[in-house]
C-alpha cells in the first residue's frame, strides 16, 4: 500500500497499493470500535465497513474503494416503539483493513 486517501467527511476511502493488480484482490476490512459511531444499546447505531469491489469507482483509476458509514434507526411516533425507518449514511469510520 501507498497511500490511503478520503474526502474529508465523507466515508469514502480509496487505496492505492503498490505492484498489486486491484482487479485480482480485494480488501478484508472491520470496523475499529474505538474509532466508530457504534453504541451498545437497543436501537443504538451501528458502523459498517463495505469494500466496492468494481474497480470504476468513485477512486482515482487503479484504487480500491471501501465506504464506512453508519446505520440508525427510528421508533419514535407511535406508541409502540417499534423500528419504523433504518438508515444507512455514509461517514468516516475508523476500520482495519489487510489486501491478500
Amino acid at each position: 500500500m501507498t497511500q490511503v486517501g478520503t474526502s474529508p467527511g465523507s466515508g469514502v476511502y480509496c487505496i492505492r497499493l503498490a505492484g498489486i493488480d486491484p482487479a485480482s484482490t480485494g480488501v478484508i476490512a472491520t470496523v475499529d470500535y474505538f474509532e466508530d459511531d457504534t453504541t451498545w444499546n437497543p436501537k443504538g447505531s451501528q458502523a459498517f465497513v463495505d469494500w466496492y469491489s468494481p474497480t470504476a469507482n468513485d477512486c482515482p483509476a487503479g484504487d480500491l474503494m471501501v465506504v464506512t458509514g453508519v446505520r440508525t434507526v427510528t421508533a419514535s411516533g407511535t406508541g409502540d416503539n417499534d423500528v419504523h425507518v433504518v438508515q444507512n449514511t455514509e461517514s468516516p469510520e475508523g476500520f482495519f483493513f489487510i489486501v491478500p
